[in-house]
């Protein structure tokens, strides 16, 4: 669960999302590309409300999220 997360993004800006583990990265990550749903508060993405919209519909918007745990990349 999060608490207080609040932040805007301008276009062609990079952030980085930094915390100890269970601090909430990957859920915050995952509400945002629609893999969870927020129980409260709202999502925001170039001026849409996406809160609880399904990852097809984000990824459609561009936003989804490549889990670097995997495997993914060959090292």
């Amino acid at each position: 669960m999060l608490f207080g997360v609040d932040f805007d993004i301008a276009d062609g800006e990079i952030v980085a999302i930094l915390g100890t583990n269970g601090a909430g990265k990957s859920t915050l990550l995952k509400a945002i590309s629609g893999l969870v749903r927020s129980q409260a508060g709202s999502i925001i993405f170039d001026g849409r409300e996406i809160s609880g919209a399904d990852a097809t519909l984000t990824a459609s918007l561009g936003l989804t999220m490549v889990p670097g745990d995997r495997g993914i990349f060959p090292p």
